[in-house]
């Protein structure tokens, strides 16, 4: 419970250093010196797609939600649109329903309406475009802290009625809906149909 509490307490810290860190590359004034407005323009809608990107409130609402084998799987699916491109940020969910601690793999493929796979960034790149983007070497801290928080991890320990969370960004010009989302944990796939 102790644990839980701390757990509770970092991320409430996590997401107040992040609302002013992202505030304060966006709060960057229009008319801050002669011929640098676009530039400043530019940082400013960078900052606003890292703060979509990565979210100081992280309010999640599950799409929808699947158990089986005492393991719930719920995933959220948001649109955000880039400069060049849109970016699709996946939120997933697991609860151990069980009364037992379990230890899980998840593998996760996203298809297009079209039947192509939708590609997700590495978490070196998303670091690299983020610090780009918000131009702050304090914005640049708070992505990593962020990315090791709720990057999707290669596995999990999930104590008994527990949850981990993960997320992912997707990229591409083109997305094409209604997208087919699988997890598979072991021999269970959970599958899901993701609307615009």
């Amino acid at each position: 419970m102790m644990m839980k509490g701390k757990l509770h307490l970092t991320r409430l810290l996590m997401a107040f250093t992040l609302v002013l860190l992202l505030d304060a590359c966006s709060l960057i004034p229009k008319n801050f010196a002669s011929g640098t407005s676009s530039s400043s323009t530019q940082t400013t809608n960078g900052a606003t797609t890292v703060a979509k990107i990565i979210p100081a409130h992280q309010e999640i609402t599950p799409a929808s939600s699947i158990e089986k084998r005492h393991l719930s799987v719920s995933y959220s699916l948001k649109t955000i649109q880039g400069k060049y491109e849109k970016l699709l940020r996946l939120t997933l969910i697991f609860k151990n329903q069980a009364d037992k601690g379990r230890h899980i793999w998840p593998h996760i493929t996203l298809v297009d309406a079209k039947g192509r796979r939708v590609r997700s960034y590495s978490l070196k790149t998303l670091r690299r475009i983020t610090s780009r983007k918000s131009g702050s070497h304090d914005a640049e801290q708070a992505s990593e802290q962020w990315a090791d928080m709720f990057w999707i991890k290669r596995s999990y320990r999930i104590p008994p009625h527990g949850i981990a969370i993960g997320e992912l960004v997707y990229h591409g010009k083109r997305l094409h809906f209604p997208m087919k989302l699988t997890v598979r944990i072991y021999k269970d796939y959970y599958r899901f149909t993701a609307e615009q």
